[in-house]
């Protein structure tokens, strides 16, 4: 019914429309953590490697440490950023959905009912928030993860990113 929302009610549009800002910038915010969360691996190759050849690996432990803790704030900020959007998204959306209903006529509501009404004030509501808020975030954080980690990998050994491809690609299948 959240297809049936936006094309019945335009008013929709504009309103996510006007949390587009919010999003991008909690976008950013889990793009940034995921793109430092790649730098670990490489940080524990260094240090191991360090260790092997000189027995110093303070320097790159904790750097390593450093981006770890980095990367898990700035991925915890970002979550609760986009959380945050999408609360206030759902909010926006319900208001104004709920003032649409109070304006129909009686006829409207014997035909739909208040467990479709309720439907879509609650769930398909929801789902068109999430759409914006969770889903555009979290998949492009992903998407980083993927490209970074495959980067990373062929870095560290071709043979683990070839296999993190295959991997990824079955999963996407």
């Amino acid at each position: 019914m959240a297809k049936s929302l936006l094309k019945e009610y335009p008013g929709f549009a504009a309103i996510a429309r006007g949390y587009h800002a919010p999003i991008l910038v909690a976008t950013l915010i889990m793009s940034v953590a995921s793109l430092l969360a790649l730098g670990f691996p490489i940080a524990l190759k260094n240090m191991v490697e360090n260790y092997a050849a000189d027995g110093t690996y303070m320097k790159w432990a904790l750097g390593g440490a450093a981006i770890l803790v980095a990367a898990l704030v700035l991925q915890a900020y970002g979550s609760l950023r986009a959380t945050m959007v999408s609360e206030r998204l759902q909010a926006a959306l319900r208001l104004h959905l709920y003032r649409q209903l109070l304006g129909k006529q009686m006829a409207f509501h014997r035909e739909h009912g208040p467990g479709d009404l309720m439907s879509a004030l609650y769930s398909d509501v929801g789902q068109l928030s999430s759409l914006y808020t969770n889903l555009l975030p979290s998949g492009i954080s992903s998407a980083l993860i993927l490209a970074g980690a495959s980067i990373a990998l062929g870095r560290l050994d071709a043979s683990l990113a070839l296999l993190l491809l295959i991997a990824a690609g079955l999963v996407f299948v």
